[in-house]
C-alpha cells in the first residue's frame, strides 16, 4: 500500500517537472520569437508588415489555438501576443506619421 502511494507520489512530481520544464522553455521561446521580430519589423516593407498584422489578427482571434495553448500558458502567450500586436502596431504608426 505504502509502495502505491510513493509511486504516485513519484509519477506527480515527474509530471510536474516534465510541465515546469516545457513552462519555461515556451516562455524562453517566446520571448526570443520576441526579441526577433523587433529587429525584423523596422527592416520590413509596409506591405509585408500589413500581412503580418493580419496573420497576428488571425492568430489573436483563433479561439481553438488560445484554447489549446491557454490551457497550459495561458498569461505568457496572452503577453506574448499583445505585445507582438503592439510591436506592430506601433511601427505601422510611426511609418504613417512619416508618409
Amino acid at each position: 500500500m505504502f509502495e502505491n502511494i510513493l509511486f504516485i507520489l513519484l509519477i506527480a512530481f515527474i509530471i510536474m517537472g516534465v510541465f515546469m520544464i516545457m513552462r519555461g522553455r515556451m516562455n524562453r521561446s517566446l520571448k526570443y520569437s520576441l526579441k526577433m521580430e523587433r529587429k525584423r519589423v523596422p527592416k520590413l516593407s509596409d506591405e509585408d508588415l500589413q500581412k503580418r498584422i493580419k496573420q497576428a489578427e488571425k492568430v489573436h482571434n483563433n479561439k481553438f489555438l488560445n484554447g489549446f495553448i491557454g490551457l497550459f500558458f495561458n498569461k505568457e502567450y496572452a503577453e506574448y501576443k499583445e505585445n507582438l500586436m503592439q510591436l506592430y502596431k506601433k511601427e505601422l504608426a510611426k511609418r504613417s506619421e512619416f508618409a
